[in-house]
């Protein structure tokens, strides 16, 4: 087993994951060819739909949408969820002033297709109501209050309210997923094994000045040990590994969280797809001497 990290490398160790995050999400969007406008209206809603709707409530808006969608998609798939939208949007359910006063029959109905949908049905009226009284003093909050009023509400947890705050509130919470999780996980593990692969993210996609000449075996031996305790980071871990890698930026944490949730997608399932994955097929080139840039 590798030796333990001491102090002296903590600060290398740190640098490693900062240059890492830093330069997987320039890899990824070249990778994924995605344009910084489609990142940022990733998550999608109708606006259309809330501007036809404001005489009837006022309180219509893509952000209810958008917060609605957010709790809805705990456990389920987002295909799943566009349904359920679409169902409350015919009933005009999606109005925060019906969906607050609606019987709690007629949203689970409205919401089947999601699963849970007892539960759901009762956190989204109290979250309507919860709108209502809260959402333009939620606004005006600085990001850590809001998360903590949000965190508040029942059914509500670290993942749902920073998904609301980034993307209904515009605000910097940068947002951890499962999907997140399992990328980084794995790529932790991979440059432990081979840790060539750390060269080739980061030297593609970094100022080649900020890599400086590290052995081989000292960074497999610190991914190693990253791997090993990132199986057991809480969420508030997982997230400090990007914010303090990353500037505060809510049109960054919006665009590398699309990356990441696409790049799972069509790379990194629960069973990879390892073989048409860009990462590895750039490792892969690096071994046979080819140093693909992406």
């Amino acid at each position: 087993m590798p030796a333990s990290i001491n102090d002296t490398n903590v600060h290398t160790k740190h640098h490693l994951i900062k240059s890492l995050i830093r330069a997987l999400y320039g890899y990824l969007k070249s990778a994924l060819g995605y344009k910084e406008q489609h990142l940022l209206y990733w998550w999608p809603y109708d606006e259309h739909w809330h501007k036809q709707h404001s005489s009837i409530d006022a309180n219509a808006s893509p952000s209810f949408e958008i917060a609605i969608g957010a709790i809805l998609t705990q456990n389920t798939s987002w295909s799943n969820v566009e349904k359920a939208i679409a169902r409350l949007k015919q009933t005009k359910l999606l109005l925060p002033k019906i969906m607050a006063k609606a019987r709690l029959s007629e949203l689970q109905n409205a919401i089947k297709p999601v699963g849970f949908y007892k539960q759901k049905a009762a956190r989204i009226k109290t979250f309507a109501s919860f709108w209502l009284r809260y959402s333009k003093k939620l606004q005006a909050m600085p990001v850590e209050k809001a998360r903590e009023l949000l965190l508040s509400i029942k059914g509500i947890g670290n993942e749902t309210a920073d998904s609301i705050l980034l993307y209904a509130f515009n605000k910097p919470a940068f947002v951890i997923d499962a999907y997140t999780k399992r990328i980084m996980l794995r790529l932790f593990k991979r440059i432990a094994a081979k840790p060539n692969l750390y060269f080739a993210i980061v030297k593609d996609n970094n100022n080649k000045r900020d890599i400086k000449p590290l052995a081989k075996s000292k960074i497999a031996n610190i991914f190693t040990h990253l791997a090993m305790q990132a199986s057991r980071f809480s969420y508030g871990e997982w997230q400090s590994l990007f914010v303090n890698a990353l500037p505060r930026s809510v049109k960054l944490y919006k665009c590398y969280h699309a990356l990441l949730v696409e790049f799972a997608k069509t790379y990194c399932k629960a069973k990879p797809n390892c073989q048409a994955c860009v990462i590895m097929q750039n490792l892969h080139s690096l071994t046979n001497g080819k140093n693909r840039k992406v």
